[in-house]
């Protein structure tokens, strides 16, 4: 062997061992797994940034609605929609407040004291066909046909025994141009072929009636619930008539629910929340008859008895407008020379805000 021979040798074997270790290695790898990765060795889709929730809108406060009310039967469901928390339930918040006549709940409405209000029919009328800027939404109350709530009443001993003897004589209604007051001008007296002037007509509020009466300083009154029935109770009287007769067919509207027409136009959301909440009180009235009774007297300070006893008038759970007997109203007013120009009820009127 020569001397060169002997280093190519040792390095051919050298070669062959570093490939045999190298490819024990690559076997050795190959048959190990790799360990999980944890923490911070995550893999890069769990370290990806999660999308943030979308942020939500910050809750409204309920819209407000100012509303003026009579402490009477038939405007007991503004009082029972609060008290039942039905507003509440349909968004809203109701700022109730109590007047003493229904000239008072439309000088507020007017002057925007109230954004709204539960008024007579024929005040509304009136207040319309004078450019009050007001807008009628719901009916409220009905006198119909075997539930009277009106009536002219004399003394039992009463010369007075028929309509047509009121002539010459001395009648009281509670205020010029009341419902009961439109009502005998326009109706009851052309009936019997009397004018205005064969009868003298006296302003006297309805809780002092009864005692005028009594004390004969006139002749017969024109009352409403609950001072017909309560006449009734504490005097010798009679009602000459309960005046259903004179009535539009469909029953007499003696209430709806006005509102500012700047603020229906303004808020019609809140028009809406409102009517919902105060139609379900209607609804729970006329399902609940004691018991919405009850709140009256508690409220009202009436007697709960002579509440019990008396006629009361419909109420309409759907709060629709019956234009035909409005129409005929507005007769009532023409004939009684309480107006002088035409009222477009379309214009003044709108069921739009109905549930």
């Amino acid at each position: 062997m020569s001397l060169q021979a002997v280093p190519q040798a040792r390095t051919g074997r050298n070669l062959a061992t570093c490939l045999l270790l190298a490819l024990s290695l690559v076997a050795a790898g190959c048959g190990q797994q790799a360990p999980a990765a944890t923490g911070s060795q995550a893999t890069p889709a769990a370290n990806q940034p999660q999308a943030a929730p979308p942020a939500s809108k910050p809750e409204q406060p309920a819209p407000v609605v100012r509303y003026s009310y009579l402490p009477t039967t038939n405007q007991l469901p503004a009082v029972v929609a609060q008290e039942k928390g039905f507003y509440e339930k349909h968004g809203v918040k109701v700022e109730l407040t109590r007047v003493a006549g229904g000239a008072k709940v439309l000088e507020g409405i007017i002057a925007k004291s109230f954004d709204g209000g539960s008024t007579g029919s024929v005040p509304f009328l009136l207040a319309v066909s004078r450019g009050a800027s007001l807008v009628g939404v719901a009916g409220n109350a009905t006198i119909i046909k075997g539930s009277p709530t009106q009536g002219i009443v004399v003394k039992k001993d009463s010369p007075v025994q028929k309509l047509a003897d009121l002539k010459g004589k001395i009648l009281a209604v509670n205020t010029r141009g009341s419902l009961e007051d439109v009502l005998v001008r326009a109706r009851v007296l052309t009936s019997q072929g009397l004018a205005e002037k064969d009868v003298t007509f006296v302003e006297i509020p309805f809780p002092q009636m009864a005692a005028m009466l009594k004390a004969d300083k006139v002749d017969a009154i024109a009352a409403y619930e609950p001072y017909v029935t309560s006449a009734k109770k504490n005097l010798e009287v009679r009602v000459l008539s309960d005046m259903t007769e004179f009535h539009p067919a469909s029953g007499l509207p003696v209430g709806l629910v006005a509102f500012h027409k700047d603020f229906v136009a303004a808020q019609p959301d809140a028009v809406k929340r409102f009517l919902k909440g105060y139609l379900e009180a209607v609804q729970w009235i006329n399902d609940h008859p004691d018991e919405a009774l009850t709140i009256a007297s508690e409220q009202f300070k009436l007697d709960l008895a002579l509440l019990k006893a008396m006629p009361r008038e419909q109420l309409n759970p759907k709060g629709t407008l019956d234009l035909a007997a409005y129409k005929e109203l507005l007769t009532w007013l023409e004939t009684a020379k309480l107006v002088d120009k035409p009222v477009d009820l379309k214009a003044v009127t709108s069921t739009s805000f109905l549930p």
